[in-house]
């Protein structure tokens, strides 16, 4: 990424700039490192949704490569600035005035930007969204309040194209609930059936206020989720049509990685192309490795520099693609090394809704 990118990315997030500071000097209370970083600043931004936050992507002049950083600057920062736990070797925090300032070594990517700005902003003592919902009698009534109560955006309010996953449990229709070891299977050991729908808000109180706490993130990961549907489409065949976001939440301690179903033909393109890359056959059952969209993209990066072509088809894509330099077709492994720095997972693309998992 260069400096172009790293403003075009800021502009994507809807950023608008705001002049500039000019080289900086910025200080940490960090014993064990230099006290002082220069970082030439390349561009500052503002977004209504930050009124008192100005962001800023620069150059780490400290360093003799001068990588890219990001960075904010915090107008009337407060005690909780002080108290503000990200303190370590990949972040430093500073005064300026009566505002503070904090730089994140970290390439500015939109996973990255967004990342930091929501803890940024959870740091601030806000209120916690579970004590907005307290006493609400129905996750719809949940869902209303934490919009009036300013901490969801009106937008999120029976918005049809973002729904959430109900699971629905009716006694079954053919045993009527008295005798479901005759059932074999139909229903359950209590003797319903089990089926799920979609609605506009989630499906408990306690998920409302889950998906309230990380509802930026949650959108930037839509955007992301979004901008993977064209690529997908070019190699299955899907038409790139609008689709509508259905999100799930499931345990912490069910996630693994694993690569989207609409990724696997590229996935198993290159693992033909390039089988040095060693690439691993996919499983719906087993993890796939942990790090799989930086070793995708090095594998697209060796099938353009050498000029490989699309293989025959050994899983899924459509015929269209096989004979074409994979330097002429959209590498969706970009946009997937981007939502891998989120908290969530991209489950499947399909012609009408993408599928996205969250994590309790």
């Amino acid at each position: 990424m260069d400096v172009r990118e790293a403003v075009h990315t800021v502009h994507r997030l809807g950023f608008e700039p705001h002049g500039t500071f000019g080289k900086t000097r910025f200080f940490t209370e960090e014993p064990l490192v230099d006290p002082v970083v220069f970082v030439g600043i390349e561009g500052a931004y503002r977004k209504a949704d930050y009124p008192d936050l100005v962001l800023f992507v620069g150059t780490n002049h400290t360093l003799e490569d001068r990588t890219l950083v990001f960075g904010a600057f915090i107008e009337n920062a407060g005690a909780w600035f002080d108290k503000h736990p990200e303190r370590g070797p990949g972040f430093r925090t500073g005064r300026e005035f009566d505002g503070g300032v904090i730089v994140w070594f970290e390439e500015p990517t939109r996973a990255a930007i967004m990342k930091r700005l929501s803890e940024l902003a959870a740091s601030r003592a806000r209120s916690p969204a579970a004590r907005v919902v307290a006493g609400a009698s129905s996750a719809s009534e949940a869902w209303r309040m934490l919009v009036e109560a300013n901490v969801l955006p009106r937008s999120w309010l029976e918005d049809a194209r973002r729904t959430f996953r109900h699971r629905v449990r009716e006694v079954c229709d053919v045993c009527g609930g008295y005798a479901p070891a005759n059932c074999y299977g139909r229903c359950d050991d209590e003797g319903y059936l089990v089926s799920y729908k979609w609605r506009e808000w989630p499906e408990t109180v306690a998920e409302c206020a889950a998906y309230a706490e990380v509802h930026e993130l949650m959108a930037l990961f839509e955007m992301l989720a979004l901008d993977l549907v064209p690529p997908v489409a070019s190699w299955i065949g899907q038409k790139p049509s609008e689709r509508t976001i259905r999100w799930t939440m499931f345990a912490r301690s069910e996630r693994k990685p694993r690569v989207p179903d609409g990724l696997w033909p590229a996935w198993y393109a290159l693992r033909e192309a390039v089988p040095e890359a060693q690439l691993a056959e996919l499983s719906v059952v087993s993890a796939a490795p942990a790090d799989w969209p930086a070793q995708a993209q090095r594998a697209w990066k060796t099938a353009v520099e050498r000029s490989l072509r699309v293989p025959k088809a050994s899983w899924g894509y459509k015929a269209e693609c096989i004979g074409v330099p994979f330097a002429d077709l959209p590498d969706p492994f970009v946009t997937a090394h981007e939502l891998a720095d989120l908290p969530f997972d991209l489950f499947e693309i399909d012609e009408t809704s993408i599928e996205l998992w969250a994590w309790s």
